[in-house]
């Protein structure tokens, strides 16, 4: 069970740093500085560091619900050792800058930038615990019925 959450967890690891295939629609380099500009201050408002630490709580949380405390803190030191933040970061600068527009990322801006957002994003994980194992239920039934159930 650990095995299947670590894959999951490196999935969706994959997924957030692939290449989109969406891009915003204003390509010009003068205002693609202005969209990576926008994308900076977007991150430092909601920084992917603190995206990635949140990631590793819930994973640890899910993946070793019987564990020690202290087997989860080592788990979760020894994931913050090996996933390059760095990277995401980068990516993730450039997805921002790829993927918005600069109207688009000035709103991102505004709403990020709200005290109400960021105490949204913190209850976030708690969403995501009632949300998620419903749909995890959800997708074992249907990929039960779709194994029993012949196609027409």
């Amino acid at each position: 069970m650990f095995l299947n959450r670590l894959v999951f967890l490196s999935l969706i690891m994959a997924f957030i740093t692939m290449p989109y295939a969406v891009y915003a629609q204003d390509g010009n380099q003068e205002n693609y500085d202005k969209r990576i500009g926008l994308a900076q201050q977007i991150l430092a408002v909601n920084p992917v560091r603190d995206q990635v630490r949140g990631a590793i709580e819930q994973f640890v949380a899910r993946a070793m619900p019987m564990a020690s405390q202290a087997d989860k803190e080592t788990l979760k030191f020894q994931l913050i050792q090996i996933i390059n933040v760095k990277a995401i970061e980068d990516v993730s600068l450039r997805a921002y800058a790829d993927v918005f527009t600069q109207s688009e990322l000035e709103v991102m801006l505004g709403y990020y930038s709200k005290p109400e957002a960021k105490t949204a994003r913190e209850k976030m994980p708690q969403l995501n615990e009632i949300i998620g194992p419903e749909i995890v239920k959800m997708i074992d039934k249907a990929v039960m019925k779709a194994r029993t159930t012949r196609p027409n």
